[in-house]
């Protein structure tokens, strides 16, 4: 959550974009909450996807 809020508070992300929480396990087995966030762009390198 830490990380969509800090984009949400540098205008990145929208009310819109925020779609809800989800609980996921990391590789120590620790349950956490973290934020289900729909991308609209994506760019890595000279690769781009848009949605």
């Amino acid at each position: 959550m830490t990380e969509a809020l800090f984009l949400y508070k540098n205008g990145r992300l929208k009310d819109e974009d925020i779609i809800g929480t989800e609980e996921f396990v990391d590789e120590t087995e620790k349950v956490s909450e973290g934020t289900i966030i729909n991308l609209k762009e994506v760019i890595i390198g000279d690769n781009e996807w848009n949605n």
